[in-house]
C-alpha cells in the first residue's frame, strides 16, 4: 500500500494514510487560500506537509517537530509545481511517475 495524502480546503486539513493504513490528520494552512502539497522536505522517511500562499509568494513547510519554515520564492500569483517521487520513496505507482499510460495518462491528452 502506498502513502496517500489528501487535503480538505474547507478546513485546511491534511490527511496522511501511511503504508500500514493508519491515518494522521494535520491542520495546516489557511482555508480556501493556500495551495497544498506534501513531500520529503526533512530528508527522512516521513512525509511533511506544505502550502504555497500565492498572495505572498511564500512556501510554508511544516516539519516533523511541528515547526514551520517560511520560504519566499517566485512572484505573487505564481503556481507551484510538484516533484513526484523521491529518492527515499522511489517512483510513484507501479510504472513510475508517468504511470502505465505514459505522461499524458489514459486519455492521451
Amino acid at each position: 500500500m502506498a502513502i496517500i495524502v489528501n487535503y480538505k480546503p474547507s478546513i485546511a486539513e491534511f490527511s496522511i494514510r501511511s503504508e500500514n493504513g493508519t491515518v494522521t490528520n494535520i491542520p495546516y494552512g489557511n482555508s480556501g487560500e493556500d495551495i497544498p502539497f506534501a513531500g520529503y522536505f526533512d530528508g527522512n522517511e516521513n512525509v511533511q506537509v506544505a502550502v504555497y500562499r500565492k498572495r505572498e509568494a511564500v512556501f510554508y513547510v511544516r516539519h516533523d517537530d511541528g515547526s514551520t519554515s517560511r520560504i519566499p520564492f517566485g512572484d505573487i500569483g505564481d503556481m507551484p509545481v510538484a516533484i513526484l517521487g523521491s529518492p527515499i520513496a522511489g517512483p510513484i505507482g507501479p510504472a513510475g511517475p508517468e504511470g502505465p499510460e505514459g505522461p499524458e495518462g489514459p486519455s492521451g491528452e
